[in-house]
């Protein structure tokens, strides 16, 4: 598996984490902007 197929696939499943997990969400938002 090469490693775009394998971050997309990480991608993938963080967003829809981030989408069910708004506290999650802010903590990567402020992880994100540091």
């Amino acid at each position: 598996m090469s490693v775009y197929k394998l971050f997309h696939k990480i991608a993938k499943f963080g967003v829809r984490e981030l989408a069910q997990n708004p506290e999650l969400r802010a903590k990567t938002v402020s992880f994100v902007k540091d």
